[in-house]
């Protein structure tokens, strides 16, 4: 299992990657700010580093009122759920 929470903190995680290409690495206070108010769903790296794994990836948003999953499912898709109770 995979847990991922795009919670950043500024200073402790600068210059960590968020997404793909180097523009995405942090590197300064604004873009914590704007990662953190904006990262409520999966990325497309996310994804494909699931189905890559075949491990289902959880996602807890920010303001951690919900949580979020990508998994396999019986027929073998790949689905996002909603927020999990």
């Amino acid at each position: 299992m995979i847990i991922h929470s795009p919670y950043f903190v500024w200073e402790r995680d600068k210059g960590v990657q968020c997404g793909y290409g180097s523009k995405n690495i942090i590197s300064e206070e604004m873009q914590v700010r704007d990662l953190n108010k904006a990262g409520v769903n999966f990325s497309a790296t996310d994804a494909y580093w699931a189905i890559g794994n075949r491990r289902p990836l959880y996602l807890v948003v920010p303001q951690r009122n919900c949580v979020k999953v990508y998994r396999e499912n019986n027929y073998g898709r790949w689905w996002r759920s909603g927020c999990l109770k």
